[in-house]
């Protein structure tokens, strides 16, 4: 009876919280979905290439570090000028290349691999606006020069 009671225990100790979600809100429905379909390719062993999403952190710092500057240098206005304009320009230039590494290098992707017996994943998810449609798509990788060997 002492076995049974800890395979009880341990069985409770496994087994995860459940998450409750309005079904009314598509996007943290999408949220939840996502991140179940990412556990589930992770534990099938594959590992997770965080190079995209070190590329989007150092930009967003980058693009922050002008608009700091912009807002904080100590020098009054009508001298700050073309400090405020480099500023400017700069914040614009790596918000910019931001948005488009988000458009064109992300695409939509939850999960990006690394390779496992062959190419890489790139597992991207749609859940259409008041549609109870959920896709995934699980493609091999093939930008090899964005997540590495």
């Amino acid at each position: 009876m002492g076995a049974s009671s800890s395979k009880k225990g341990e069985s409770d100790e496994e087994e995860e919280e459940l998450t409750h979600v309005d079904t009314g809100d598509s996007l943290k429905v999408k949220q939840v979905l996502d991140e179940a379909v990412v556990k589930g390719v992770l534990d099938k062993g594959y590992e997770e290439v965080h190079r995209i999403e070190n590329l989007k952190v150092i930009l967003m710092v980058i693009a922050c570090l002008f608009a700091m500057t912009a807002q904080f240098y100590p020098m009054p206005f009508p001298k700050s000028r073309p400090l405020l304009g480099v500023c400017c320009s700069g914040y614009f230039i790596f918000s910019g290349i931001l948005q488009l590494t988000i458009k064109f290098v992300e695409r939509d992707a939850v999960l990006v691999t690394k390779p496992k017996d062959g190419p890489g994943l790139r597992v991207s998810t749609t859940f259409p606006r008041y549609q109870a449609d959920y896709t995934i798509k699980i493609q091999h990788d093939a930008s090899r020069d964005i997540t590495g060997p």
